[in-house]
C-alpha cells in the first residue's frame, strides 16, 4: 500500500493499526524537515530553551493533524499535507501561536489587522479579483495560484506574512521576536507582497480572468 492508501484507509475508520505503519514510513522525512527547520531558526529556538528533540517530540501531533486534513480527492501525496502542521508546530513553539483550523494559515482570503490595510484582505492586496457569485470558480483558481506563489516566498517572508495577516501579530511584536527593527519587518512584508503581486502565474491568470 502507498502512503496515500494507508492515509485513506485510516481516515475511513477501523484501521487504527495502520497508523504506526504510516508513521514509521514518513518519520524519517519529518525528522529531516525538523532538522532543517531547527537549523534555520536555531538562535530563536535556543533562546527559548527548545532543543531539536523538543521539536521532534511535537512531530507526531503534526502527523495526526496531517491525517485529519488529508484528502484523497485532492490528488496530492500525503507528505504534502505534513508541511502546514509542521509549520504550525514551529510557530507555536517560537511565538506561542496556536491555530485550531488546519487550513487557516493556507487561505490568503483573510483580513489584514492593522494600520491602513485593516479593511482589506491579503487576497485584495495582491489583486483586485472580482467577487461576483458567477466568478467564484475563477476566484478559487486564482487563490490556488496565489497559495502556490506564497509557498515560493522565503521562509522569513512567509513567517512575517503569516504573523501579520493570519495571526494578527503586530509588527512591533514580530520585530522583537525576530530581533530586528519594526521597519525591517515592514520591509520584509512589503517585499513579500511585491513578489506576490509580480508573480508571473498570478498575473497571467488574473489577466485571463479579466479578458
Amino acid at each position: 500500500m502507498t502512503n496515500e492508501d494507508l492515509a485513506a484507509a485510516i481516515k475511513q475508520g477501523g484501521a487504527d493499526d495502520l497508523i504506526p505503519v504510516l508513521w514509521e514510513r514518513v518519520r524519517p522525512l519529518i525528522y529531516q524537515q525538523c532538522r532543517r527547520m531547527y537549523n534555520q531558526y536555531e538562535g530563536l529556538f535556543a533562546q527559548r530553551g527548545i532543543t531539536l528533540d523538543d521539536l521532534r517530540q511535537e512531530c507526531f501531533a503534526a502527523f495526526t493533524e496531517a491525517l485529519k486534513g488529508y484528502s484523497e480527492e485532492s490528488g496530492y501525496k500525503f507528505t504534502t499535507f505534513l508541511r502546514l502542521p509542521l509549520l504550525k508546530v514551529r510557530d507555536r513553539l517560537l511565538f506561542g501561536v496556536r491555530i485550531d483550523a488546519l487550513n487557516t494559515c493556507k487561505s490568503l482570503d483573510v483580513s489584514a489587522v492593522e494600520e491602513e490595510e485593516s479593511e482589506k484582505t491579503l487576497l485584495a492586496l495582491i489583486t483586485d479579483s472580482a467577487q461576483g457569485p458567477e466568478e467564484q470558480a475563477e476566484e478559487k483558481s486564482l487563490q490556488s495560484v496565489i497559495n502556490a506563489a506564497f509557498d515560493r516566498l522565503g521562509d522569513t517572508e512567509q513567517l512575517v506574512i503569516r504573523s501579520y495577516y493570519f495571526y494578527g501579530t503586530p509588527m512591533t511584536e514580530t520585530a522583537a521576536r525576530l530581533h530586528v527593527s519594526k521597519q525591517r519587518v515592514g520591509q520584509i512584508r512589503d517585499a513579500a507582497l511585491a513578489k506576490l503581486r509580480n508573480d508571473t502565474e498570478i498575473i497571467a491568470l488574473h489577466n485571463a480572468m479579466k479578458s
